[in-house]
């Protein structure tokens, strides 16, 4: 919960829902003094670095921090090492379905413990909003500037220009990235619903928060693949259905249950 990125927004947007049905929740991370941390305690939430005794539910991504759980269920955001699953869970979720077959092809988790449940977006607070005029199209590309996205960032750099200019998003952590008069880079930032609501198109790769966050703001947006460079629009199935918060929060419930 450091950094304002997809995997910390998600797990802020489900710690709130829960404190609204009533839930005691603690999040327990290594701490950034940032807005994710401000929200949640004047929620009420407990943000902790340490965790306080056992609990009856833990949502684990990426670091159990030693969490004692009557169920403990890992939350798997991507296929890469960083979110290696974490042994020993009763159950795991994967926000979209290629996670699924990567964790039974390259885990051999058993299938019947693994649940597909998508990203979810608070949608009271992603909603379309009124453009600036200007001249020209807008790419808003907002993600963590690393080696994994360099390729995908460079492309969108090389194809910006004067009638479509690109804004990426996001603190750099290692991409070396090219320049052009037309691409700026603005530090991250909690509200990004401010910059999404701005755009005409939204990229990220794989299938992410940005792409639902964008859709949620009536915003076109584009899932790239960060190997091949090979690029769809997205155009979801059942989007209230599968991605709002509110539902989301519920299928989580139901599936601890279940175990």
């Amino acid at each position: 919960m450091e950094y304002l990125s997809g995997a910390p927004m998600y797990n802020y947007e489900v710690a709130l829902e829960l404190k609204k049905r009533g839930h005691e929740v603690h999040v327990i991370s290594r701490w950034g003094e940032n807005e994710l941390r401000w929200g949640l305690e004047s929620a009420g939430v407990k943000c902790l670095n340490l965790p306080e005794g056992i609990y009856d539910i833990g949502f684990l991504s990426q670091f159990d921090y030693g969490v004692q759980a009557i169920t403990r269920v890992n939350i798997v955001h991507s296929e890469y090492d960083c979110e290696t699953p974490i042994p020993y869970c009763d159950g795991y979720v994967a926000i979209r379905p290629s996670i699924k077959d990567h964790l039974i092809q390259e885990h051999f988790i058993p299938e019947k413990k693994i649940q597909i449940i998508y990203n979810g977006v608070d949608l009271t607070r992603f909603k379309p909003a009124k453009k600036e005029k200007r001249d020209y199209k807008l790419m808003v590309v907002p993600c963590t500037l690393d080696p994994l996205r360099e390729n995908f960032l460079n492309t969108l750099i090389a194809l910006s220009r004067p009638e479509k200019q690109l804004i990426l998003v996001g603190e750099n952590y290692g991409a070396k990235l090219i320049t052009s008069p037309y691409a700026e880079i603005r530090p991250s930032r909690f509200d990004i619903e401010k910059e999404i609501q701005q755009a005409d198109e939204v990229h990220g790769i794989l299938l992410g928060r940005v792409n639902l966050e964008a859709y949620a703001c009536g915003v076109d947006s584009y899932i790239w693949n960060p190997d091949t460079l090979f690029c769809e629009k997205f155009e979801p199935l059942r989007f209230k259905e599968n991605h709002n918060i509110v539902n989301v929060v519920g299928k989580l419930i139901k599936f601890t249950k279940s175990l």
